[in-house]
């Protein structure tokens, strides 16, 4: 939700969230890569899973399980790996130049803020949501004092 918290504030384009995302998923290891690496799954298996996922677009881990392949644990220990060598998208949106560290910590105590005080009321998340799209945007001035 932060991402989009950015992007209703105007500190980030939905343009960029994209790039970003899109750099993210290209930067993060493949989970039957990393199966294989670790010797959970054999380039065999790995190939009957991705078989398996032209038929049926279930994530790939479940297939593998399914199929007998890995454990939940297995996959657990996989995703956790996979996830702790994934660049941040805050740290991407600083390497892309999209925002300063010191502008995205700002806003994150900005966020963090707004979703404690939300909290504190017991509200759903889409009116969480609904509270982030009424957020004013930040104009480019303010961005330019700031940072």
């Amino acid at each position: 939700m932060f991402n989009v918290y950015l992007v209703r504030r105007g500190v980030i384009s939905a343009v960029q969230l994209v790039d970003a995302l899109e750099y993210q998923h290209r930067a993060s290891i493949q989970l039957g890569s990393l199966a294989i690496e670790r010797k959970r799954l054999t380039m065999h298996q790995v190939i009957r899973i991705l078989d398996q996922q032209a038929l049926d677009p279930r994530p790939f881990g479940e297939l593998a399980i399914e199929l007998g392949f890995l454990t939940e644990t297995d996959l657990a220990l996989l995703l956790k790996e996979q996830a702790d060598n994934t660049p941040s998208l805050t740290q991407i949106l600083i390497d892309l130049g999209f925002a300063s560290e010191g502008q995205l910590r700002r806003e994150a105590e900005r966020f963090h803020s707004l979703c404690a005080s939300s909290l504190d009321n017991n509200p759903t998340a889409g009116e969480l949501a609904s509270s982030l799209a009424g957020l004013p945007k930040t104009d480019s001035k303010e961005a330019v004092l700031t940072n």
